[in-house]
């Protein structure tokens, strides 16, 4: 087996598991298709401390996103960073750049700043050191539109560790920083420095309709060395794997996921990054 046997391909559904208020009501295959009906806007939630990388690929990934109606709510630290000027470069109107009043403001406020901020009636949690695939939002919103869901979450993703040319698909749990939703549905974030969205997935699992989709090729999470958690944080992940791919085989996996996303250009990026960015 090979890390190509999980990404999409003919015949190749995701597979969905349907809860109501924690308790499964359906399951079944989903076929990737092409929404019919009227997009309603999605806002894409983005919180940076303003870095150019890695930020930068997010802002790309989203900019090369299928699903025409959306947005990118940007929360910066603090005015005057490399990531808005970066944006600012772009003239794309559909990125909007916010601060907090206050500069000290923990994750989970800045995440709250966002969702204030956001105008679509759909949120997309969109963190700026990880790769979604082209068809991320798209995917997300013909699931939950056609099973009448309120949130969906990613029952698992690909593990990439540039540094350490690592290449896996997670186990199978809710992910919580996969989150697409209902804005109405998401209730308020915690004030924490980390951990802030897994309070609100498992508030979120309890109650209303909630869809888990195994398509773990729609977002790539990406260990660089600089993210919030530790590294034993991202051990506990690998270990818990539910495949790795084979190091004779990274060139080629990594490749195939080049053809959707920036990841060659990533890896290249991250070589070069200031120490603080590489990985440990």
């Amino acid at each position: 087996m090979n890390l190509t046997d999980f990404l999409p391909g003919p015949g190749r559904g995701a597979g969905f598991k349907l809860g109501q208020d924690g308790v499964q009501v359906a399951q079944g295959v989903l076929q990737q298709l092409a929404w019919p009906g009227a997009q309603p806007l999605v806002s894409c939630l983005m919180v940076t401390r303003g870095r150019l990388f890695p930020a930068r690929f997010a802002v790309d990934c989203f900019r090369a996103q299928g699903w025409a109606s959306r947005e990118l709510v940007l929360v910066c630290d603090a005015p005057g960073t490399a990531i808005e000027a970066y944006c600012r470069q772009l003239g794309d109107e559909r990125i909007r750049l916010v601060y907090p009043s206050t500069p000290a403001a923990s994750l989970g406020e800045l995440r709250n700043l966002s969702l204030e901020a956001a105008r679509g009636d759909w949120v997309c949690q969109w963190d700026d050191d990880d790769l979604y695939h082209p068809d991320r939002i798209g995917l997300g919103m013909q699931a939950l539109l056609a099973l009448g869901a309120d949130a969906m979450f990613l029952q698992r993703w690909l593990l990439w560790a540039p540094g350490a040319r690592r290449l896996g698909v997670s186990g199978a749990r809710e992910w919580e920083g996969s989150m697409l939703a209902r804005r109405a549905s998401v209730p308020p974030y915690p004030a924490l420095a980390r951990g802030e969205d897994t309070a609100v997935m498992h508030a979120m699992l309890r109650r209303g309709r909630v869809l888990l989709l195994d398509a773990p090729w729609a977002y790539t999470y990406v260990q660089t060395g600089a993210n919030t958690w530790a590294a034993e944080h991202f051990a506990a992940i690998w270990a818990a794997a539910s495949f790795e791919q084979a190091p004779t085989g990274y060139e080629t996996a990594l490749a195939a996921l080049g053809a959707h996303g920036p990841h060659a250009a990533y890896a290249a990026a991250l070589a070069t990054a200031p120490r603080a960015d590489r990985p440990n």
